[in-house]
């Protein structure tokens, strides 16, 4: 079946990324048993990167009827006989309130719950945080519920992220065909071009002329026939041979009058035949260059289009091996930080010719926080950045040893370790599998340099926060 985009507001753009499957509605029983299954309940959940258990209770607080998910079995059943239409449309009102940002519109949100009993949607395109309006009977199953809760286990903590990844990824292979499109259709463009700038070169050639011996055959006897082969003897014949035999000097004198208005006749017609012949050849110019003009603006926008799309491809690699000055890197981000959105941020840095992503993730770290200044602090200021970098745990351990770098750049801030560590896992920067991997394997630190240690030093400050995991870990399995 065919996706359509998620949004009424974006229903009409047939390049929306964001994609999500229609609503499937089975009716099921008859007269006071009668039930509605949303037969993909799980695929049009998990497209909205929301619990299936959200959707389901939202259609039953706005229909007025009881409603309930099957974790197991993956069933949504809600009382009374309800089409899909009806159903598409209350979920419209489902996709404005809890998944679209408030500021951009953008799907790709993430619920949390902050403190004061208050949800929240936190934006990753754009970094904004969104409060939802807390009057909707919804929001007290979702405070009872909440994503990824102390009732979940560790692998259900992480099917947001999954299904959000996932998301991702079918975006950025709709825009990669859509680039190819485009550069198919400017290709042709420019072949067609092209062809017609040939076309009109060969117009503007002279035709030679042909002149073959036949044809001087026939001007030779069309000669022949003029030829007079007696002489007429008549008084007006003899007269008329007598005028031709005239010197011009001699027809001069005899006809002065009217060799001068000849003269002035011929001159005028002859100034009035070049005018016409320099008006049309100036006239023939201006069309050609017009046209000329036109044809190279076409080829220069297609050659900008092509360069822009070369620039927005994220595969070219032939710069890894090539030199790069760090400190340059490190200002050139930090300005262009300054004034953009963490994706825009992303995506200059993915373009920065540094060694891997290890580097790369050091190089927005130094850009981003000041060496004079408590890190954990601004770690929570900038969070919107560092959650565009932590996409999954690799990217997570390459951001724990980022910092690291960052801590022993200047001596004596390694004091600061436990608190930046404690910052990261309480702002969900990085979990805690993560933070015990990375303390436990000083190995981890080598891909930057850093020395054994140094790397021990900064572990040794970070241990109560590793001891105090593991605790809080033991009391967890305990419970269970």
């Amino acid at each position: 079946m065919a996706l359509c985009n998620i949004g009424a507001s974006n229903a009409g753009d047939e390049f929306y990324r964001y994609k999500m499957p229609p609503i499937q509605s089975k009716i099921e029983g008859r007269g006071n048993g009668i039930k509605t299954n949303v037969v993909n309940m799980v695929d049009v959940a998990k497209a909205l990167a929301r619990p299936p258990s959200y959707t389901t209770k939202y259609f039953g607080c706005e229909l007025g009827a009881q409603s309930k998910f099957d974790e197991k079995t993956g069933t949504a059943i809600v009382n009374g006989a309800h089409d899909a239409s009806k159903l598409s449309q209350l979920l419209e009102g489902f996709i404005k309130r809890f998944v679209q940002c408030y500021a951009c519109g953008n799907p790709e949100t993430e619920v949390k719950i902050a403190k004061g009993e208050t949800i929240i949607l936190q934006c990753k395109a754009c970094g904004n945080v969104s409060k939802v309006d807390m009057r909707h009977k919804l929001t007290t199953f979702i405070l009872k519920n909440p994503p990824g809760g102390p009732g979940k286990s560790k692998d259900d903590k992480k099917v947001l992220r999954r299904a959000e990844l996932e998301r991702q990824a079918e975006g950025e292979a709709i825009d990669k065909a859509e680039k190819a499109a485009r550069k198919e259709a400017r290709r042709k463009e420019k072949e067609r071009l092209e062809e017609l700038e040939k076309a009109k070169k060969a117009e503007g050639k002279p035709k030679k002329a042909e002149d073959t011996g036949e044809s001087k055959g026939e001007d030779a006897e069309e000669d022949d026939d003029d030829v007079e082969w007696a002489t007429d003897t008549s008084a007006a014949a003899m007269l008329a041979r007598a005028q031709e035999q005239l010197t011009d000097a001699s027809r001069a004198m005899v006809d002065v009058d009217g060799a001068k208005k000849a003269a002035e006749a011929e001159k005028k017609r002859a100034a009035e035949e070049a005018a016409k012949e320099a008006a049309e050849r100036a006239a023939a110019q201006k069309a050609r260059e017009l046209e000329e003009a036109r044809l190279a603006a076409e080829k220069l926008k297609l050659a900008a289009e092509e360069e822009e799309d070369d620039d927005e491809d994220d595969d070219e690699d032939d710069d890894e091996d090539e030199d790069f000055d760090e400190e340059e890197l490190i200002e050139g981000l930090t300005a262009y930080a300054a004034g953009k959105t963490p994706a825009q941020t992303m995506a200059f840095l993915s373009k920065l010719p540094a060694k891997d992503d290890l580097h790369r993730t050091k190089l927005l770290v130094f850009s981003l926080l000041d060496a004079d200044t408590p890190v954990a602090a601004q770690l929570v200021k900038k969070k919107p950045f560092f959650t565009a970098v932590c996409t999954d745990g690799k990217a997570q351990l390459k951001l724990l040893v980022a910092l690291e770098a960052l801590l022993l750049e200047k001596p004596g801030r390694e004091k600061e370790a436990a608190h930046v560590v404690k910052a990261l896992y309480d702002e969900d920067l990085v979990e805690e599998e993560i933070i015990l991997h990375w303390y436990d394997n000083a190995a981890a630190s080598q891909g930057l340099q850093i020395k054994k240690d140094a790397a021990a030093s900064i572990r040794k400050k970070v241990q109560p926060v590793a001891d105090w995991l593991r605790t809080a870990d033991e009391e967890d399995d305990d419970e269970e």
